[in-house]
């Protein structure tokens, strides 16, 4: 077996959490970096570990010839993931067509359900009836846009499941047909998956997923975290400008120790303890070490702000990396100057803190309505790093801790102090 293929075992350990779903999207992921998916199904057979049963099971959504690799490891006595009975039983239930008039531009979105009920949605977005971008999320996808279809800005239409497939279908062979037609990361993360989801069968895409180009961003020695390039450097000096500047009356204010001693001591305890897989996947993306040598505040502030620079993310199927990642500056400034202004008891959902983006005067980014949905599922993915170090309460609202922690955890990750 390759070192490579171990790491991805490892890797995939987080598969026996999901259900039948996500684990879908996140072997998805993994066909688009191991294309010769023979190869793959091999060294999965040589393995005794669950996590090779559970990315066996997981393929067979999209690869027939998995089901032999799956039933042998079975046999031969390895466990099986609980969802995998309900691999492949997605059955698409609703679907709309989202128009941007003035570019002539469309979304596609799809709302499944597999066989234990659980429901997901496929967002695809075209560009000249060519597919560009898949996107795979929690349900409500298609209510949220037929909530925000009073805006003159989009037209949000229902059609029928099967023709939303095939016109998704039809969009993927244009696609694979053209080289030139520019497609993003999570379209040839979630390529394969979604053929599966619009019927169609085999790797008929494979020359798009052939054109993944792996991301390998330079690591610094010292962390996890990505070595920082200059002109990030810049970008985060000028965010950190920016928050100083906006949030300065309440960056002003003590610490609230009493608080802060509480939130650390607790973490302190669970990575003891190794107790909690979320706090403990956090403290080693920030690469933080013998937390006996951190302080209280730079502890806290380093796994609040673990997303805004993210390190390896290996908790994190390939798609959901590549989606935090795309966070950019004007993300987070957007969504945290006016929770933080809000003060405590301030909702810090992912709705609204994708609403806070398009109302914070200090940024010109905006949300497009029809990717809010898109966007909220991708902070939703990172408030567990709130919640761990006692930024947001239990029912997803600013704490004061959190009010003084948030602001400081982002100077933190951009290299602008924020500890203290």
């Amino acid at each position: 077996m390759s070192e490579r293929f171990n790491e991805i075992l490892d890797e995939a350990t987080m598969l026996l959490d999901l259900d039948a779903a996500r684990a879908e999207v996140w072997v998805s992921g993994l066909v688009a970096e191991w294309v010769d998916t023979d190869d793959l199904l091999a060294q999965l057979g040589a393995s005794d570990r669950p996590e090779a049963l559970a990315i066996a099971r997981a393929l067979q959504a999209f690869v027939p010839d998995a089901a032999d690799a799956a039933a042998a490891l079975s046999s031969a006595g390895v466990a099986e993931p609980e969802w995998g009975a309900m691999v492949g039983s997605a059955v698409a239930l609703l679907a709309w067509e989202i128009v941007d008039p003035f570019s002539g531009n469309s979304s596609l979105v799809v709302e499944f359900e597999h066989g234990d009920a659980i429901r997901h949605s496929m967002l695809v977005e075209l560009e000249d009836d060519c597919a560009v971008d898949i996107n795979f999320g929690p349900p409500g996808l298609v209510e949220d846009a037929f909530a925000e279809s009073d805006t003159r800005s989009l037209s949000v239409h229902e059609w029928p499941a099967d023709r939303a497939l095939s016109a998704i279908g039809a969009a993927m062979a244009r696609t694979a047909a053209d080289p030139e037609v520019p497609v993003t990361d999570d379209y040839v993360m979630n390529a394969a998956i979604a053929m599966a989801r619009v019927g169609l069968h085999g790797f008929g895409d494979a020359e798009v997923l052939a054109r993944a180009i792996p991301v390998t961003e330079a690591r610094s020695p010292v962390s996890g975290r990505p070595a920082r390039d200059p002109l990030d450097a810049e970008a985060d000096a000028a965010a950190c400008s920016t928050l100083r500047s906006a949030l300065a009356r309440e960056l002003a204010r003590p610490a609230p120790e009493a608080a802060v001693a509480e939130a650390a001591a607790r973490v302190r305890k669970s990575l003891e303890a190794a107790t909690d897989p979320d706090l403990f996947a956090l403290a080693d993306d920030i690469a933080l070490g013998d937390t006996s040598r951190v302080g209280d505040h730079e502890l806290l502030a380093g796994l609040a702000g673990a997303f805004v620079v993210p390190g390896e993310l290996m908790a994190f199927a390939a798609a959901e990396r590549d989606a935090l990642r795309g966070l950019e500056w004007a993300d987070w400034l957007g969504a945290v100057i006016p929770l933080v202004r809000a003060g405590a008891g301030a909702d810090a959902s992912p709705m609204q803190l994708v609403q806070n983006i398009n109302r914070c005067p200090e940024v010109t980014t905006t949300v497009p309505k029809r990717d809010a949905p898109v966007v909220a599922d991708v902070f939703s993915r990172m408030l567990h790093a709130w919640e761990l170090t006692g930024a947001i309460d239990d029912d997803g609202r600013l704490t004061p801790l959190g009010a003084w922690l948030v602001p400081r955890s982002l100077l933190c990750a951009w290299g602008g102090g924020g500890s203290g």
